[in-house]
Formats: structure tokens, sequence, C-alpha cells
């Protein structure tokens, strides 16, 4: 009886700990949805920004390029805040459903400054991916990159985010003016620069908007001398057209047969294991935090020696 109460005990255990497990999903926009951000956006808590999008490309492979001029190295003159928002501009992608969601990332790389790609062209400048939340009207991860080398130009930005749907959606690139002061100069031209930045989605990672979020007669709008219209989705290669079937079934099979492995181990430690002592509640944790991986490491490490000692 005592050892049916200590397995209740156990199992009960280890129900509450997955179920306050949280697994983290999240998302990117498309190129498509990169080139639907559409406005600087600046706000209340925010100077007017003069910064501005003067060019942008959707080039061959994944990303999009901007060409973004900076009217000074000071504020309001260093901040962009490129985005799709439900207040300004078009809104394309506000409404769209992320809730089930709770980040919100993208892929930057500095391609050049003022048309150079020297080292010391000038300073790195701030970039991050930009999404609302349920409790503030953006918020941002900010990662550093530049051109001091190859290392340091690019850089994945990935931004929490509770909310259920985009109001607020994009990017930021700024130039840090506050890092510096009369000790440490600001190596960037106080009359303003040019940097081409490129945006990519995250490899991996579902992608929005969906194809059903854009309508098939949508325009959108690329400053510079390019229009966008219709824009086509990447094709998919024969090759992989003709192998994902196939691949489907066996790797879910297989996935299964591991499911029902793991499952077995955890209720033969649970059923079988004795009670005396930590070793049993040990296993236990081991099997189910290290999954399949500790089920084997039981099945070939203790189960033998549980079975040797006490015939079970």
């Amino acid at each position: 009886m005592r050892q049916v109460k200590l397995t209740l005990i156990t199992i009960v255990s280890i129900l509450f700990i997955l179920s306050s497990i949280t697994y983290s999903v999240t998302f990117t926009l498309s190129d498509e949805g990169i080139l639907m951000l559409d406005c600087n956006n600046d706000s209340k808590n925010y100077p007017k920004m003069t910064s501005k999008v003067i060019a942008r490309r959707n080039i061959q492979g994944p990303g999009v390029e901007f060409d973004i001029q900076y009217f000074g190295n000071e504020p309001p003159h260093n901040s962009m805040y490129w985005c799709s928002s439900a207040e300004k501009g078009e809104g394309l992608l506000k409404n769209i459903d992320i809730s089930k969601f709770d980040g919100f990332g993208l892929e930057f790389k500095i391609l050049s400054i003022n048309g150079s790609k020297a080292p010391d062209t000038a300073g790195p400048i701030i970039v991050g991916s930009l999404i609302n939340r349920k409790t503030s009207s953006f918020a941002y991860r900010p990662m550093t990159i530049g051109l001091a080398n190859e290392a340091s130009k690019s850089a994945i930005s990935i931004t929490t985010t509770d909310a259920d749907v985009i109001e607020t959606i994009g990017f930021v690139s700024n130039i840090p003016s506050w890092w510096y002061n009369e000790q440490k100069p600001n190596p960037w031209d106080p009359q303003g620069s040019v940097i081409t930045l490129l945006v990519k989605p995250l490899e991996n990672t579902t992608v929005i908007p969906y194809q059903k979020d854009i309508s098939e007669n949508t325009k959108v709008p690329v400053f510079g001398s390019h229009d966008v219209e219709n824009i086509p989705h990447r094709p998919v290669s024969r090759w992989t057209k003709a192998l994902f079937p196939l691949l489907v079934f066996p790797i879910c099979c297989v996935g299964f047969l591991f499911f029902i492995f793991w499952i077995w181990m955890l209720i033969d430690c649970l059923i079988n294991e004795p009670s005396e002592g930590n070793d049993k509640i040990v296993w236990v944790l081991v099997i189910v935090f290290t999954h399949w991986i500790g089920a084997l490491i039981y099945l070939f490490l203790q189960r033998p020696k549980r079975k040797a000692k006490y015939g079970r």
C-alpha cells in the first residue's frame, strides 16, 4: 500500500511538472511581410523621427535590402522604427492572429555605410525585431551590428510577446548616440548617413503572413525604382515535393515508437523500481526530463541491476 501511495504521489508530481513546462514558439515575417512595413513609428513617447527608408529591394533569395537615410547622429535624426502599424500607414499586417506564438524574430546584416564596406566607415548600429505586447504599444530586443569584422555584421533578434493579434510589427535601426561623449566622440557623420541593411526571415521558423492573409490584389509599395505587385512565393523544388510525403510517414513512425518506448520505461520505473532511498524519484526525473535518452540510459544501466537484485 505504501508503495502504491508513493507511486501515485510521483505520478501527480510528474504531471504537475509537465503542466508547468512552457515551450517557446517564434514566428517571423516572410519577404512579402517585410515589404509590407511602410511607416516610421513615432509616438508621444518618442520625438518626431526624421530618418526614412529611401529604397528597398526584394533580392534574389531570402531577405529585403533597405537603404535607410539618417539626417544626423543625434535624436531625433538617428532612429528608425520601421513597421506596419494599426495607427499609421496602410496597416497591411494588422489584426493577424499571433496568439499561439510568444516571440517574433528577424535576422539583420549590415551591408554598407554611405556606400562603403570599410571597417572604419562609422560605428555600429542597434537593430531589433519590434512587436506589440498586451502591456505596451511595442518592444524590441536590441542587438549590435557593424562593419568592424565579419562576425559582427549580422545578428538575430527575437522579441517576446503575449499579444493576441498584430497591432505594430517591424524592426528598429538606430545610431546609438547615447554611447558617445566628449571622451568618446560619435564616429557617425553629424550631417547624416545612408546605410544598407539586409532584413531576413528567420530560418526554420513559422512565417507570416500566411498565404490567406495576402489578398490576390495586394499591392506592396516599394520605395525607390521598383514596384512590387502580386509578389510570387519562391517555388518549391520538385525533389522537395517528391520526397517530403515519403519521409513524413517513417519519421512519424519512428517518433511514435520512441514515445511508446519512453512511456514503457517510465511505467516500468514507477511500478518496479524499489521505493527505498531516492533512486526511484531520481530515475523518474531523469526519464521525464531527458525523454528517450534517459529511457535508454535506464534500460541499459539501471534496469539490469534492478532485475538482478530484485528479480523484477
